[in-house]
């Protein structure tokens, strides 16, 4: 489960509800933990995300909310921000992953932010800084940045909506198999009909906006609201749209998205691992899924 920007009194209720959620008899879901997303972000960079509940990462807020709730995973930030590169070394200490979001950040802050513990860019395209000009001259942004750091894991929104074909082969190409993640970015919307109307962010405080066209709208038809994707619905994106190996496709859904969150005993089909197994057809239509070894759905 994924967090959005908003005040830190909301963010704490979505974490209290996070904590006191009984998934017995829920059919099979696990949480393996909580993403933040936000509010450390750049107001150039916002997308979806409310300008108006951004922070800085000065305010060292995430270090309350880590030790009053422990079972926090990762951190997005913008790491241009003051006191974003002092995050990723007290968050790794607890084992928090840190990823780059929502950010504005140059080529060359992207390395200091590789230097000091960022290990993944949420959704690379969305919400980026990309190559720009300058008085004339042209100036590399986050997305280059990325690209240049080997080490950083890219997540793509592969819903064949955010992404065209040519900029997923290009990730493909550049980062490959074990550096790029498929990744939802999916919201209440998910699975939903065309024409649902749904909140982005608090039920009662948050942004109206519709499924049209098998992707969220924000309510002026302006921007992307988030996806609405299922993850089934991302393997076959990546295979029959962008045209990327099966195999690739699995890796980069599966055992490299599991090292990235170092996740230990997920993400591969080995001895002493969770059996945690999806089966699907030749048109990668689901057809059951086991978590820890134990049928959950079958078709």
């Amino acid at each position: 489960p994924t967090t959005m920007s908003a005040p830190f009194d909301e963010i704490r209720k979505s974490l209290d509800s996070f904590q006191a959620a009984d998934l017995e008899g829920c059919g099979g879901a696990k949480f393996l933990g909580l993403h933040l997303e936000g509010p450390y972000f750049s107001p150039a960079q916002a997308g979806a995300q409310p300008p108006d509940k951004l922070a800085k990462p000065s305010d060292r807020e995430y270090e309350k909310l880590t030790e009053e709730y422990p079972f926090i995973a990762r951190i997005d930030a913008a790491p241009e921000l003051p006191g974003a590169l002092d995050m990723p070394p007290y968050l790794a200490k607890k084992g928090i992953v840190s990823g780059m979001a929502h950010t504005d950040a140059s080529a060359a802050e992207v390395k200091a932010a590789a230097q000091a513990g960022y290990t993944i860019a949420t959704h690379l395209y969305s919400g980026m800084s990309i190559v720009h000009r300058i008085n004339g001259y042209r100036h590399a942004g986050t997305v280059e940045g990325c690209f240049l750091q080997d080490e950083i894991y890219c997540e793509a929104i592969c819903d064949s909506i955010h992404l065209p074909a040519e900029l997923l082969q290009l990730i493909y190409k550049i980062k490959g198999p074990d550096h790029m993640i498929l990744v939802s970015d999916s919201m209440r919307g998910a699975g939903m009909p065309e024409g649902t109307e749904c909140m982005l962010g608090a039920k009662d405080t948050g942004t109206l906006v519709v499924v049209e066209g098998g992707v969220a709208w924000m309510p002026d038809r302006q921007a992307f609201a988030g996806s609405v994707a299922t993850y089934d619905r991302l393997i076959r994106t990546a295979v029959n749209y962008a045209g990327l190996p099966l195999t690739d496709v699995i890796k980069m859904a599966s055992k490299t998205p599991a090292a990235a969150m170092h996740l230990t005993g997920k993400g591969s089909l080995a001895v002493g691992y969770d059996a945690d197994i999806t089966l699907f057809d030749e048109g990668i239509q689901v057809q059951l899924t086991m978590v820890e070894g134990k049928v959950v759905f079958e078709r």
